[in-house]
């Protein structure tokens, strides 16, 4: 699967729950689609009741932390977001990915 990765043949997909911190504890902010192909995340969907269209490259993130089952996490800018993937399970496959992404060559 990550052979197929590396060569943009294969991209990770789930819809999302999101969350980020309010200063206190983390709280949902928002719902949509998160992507990781070509060497990024890309998310689109809705952050705090506005329309987001998120590209995150790789080269910015050599690993995702990620809570085994549950979620992984973005730093992005000056945040921090947490994805819920509908299917927990696979939080540890997208951060085994994205890290396998970050180390090759061809990073955008």
């Amino acid at each position: 699967i990550y052979d197929l990765l590396i060569k943009n043949q294969l991209s990770l997909q789930s819809n999302v729950v999101v969350k980020s911190s309010n200063g206190h504890r983390m709280v949902v902010i928002g719902l949509g689609r998160i992507t990781l192909v070509n060497h990024t995340i890309h998310f689109q969907g809705q952050m705090n009741n506005q329309t987001v269209d998120l590209i995150i490259p790789l080269v910015d993130l050599p690993s995702l932390p990620y809570k085994a089952g549950v979620n992984f996490e973005v730093p992005y800018q000056d945040k921090i977001f947490v994805f819920e993937l509908e299917n927990g399970k696979e939080a540890v496959k997208w951060s085994i990915a994205a890290e396998q992404l970050y180390k090759q060559p061809g990073k955008e």
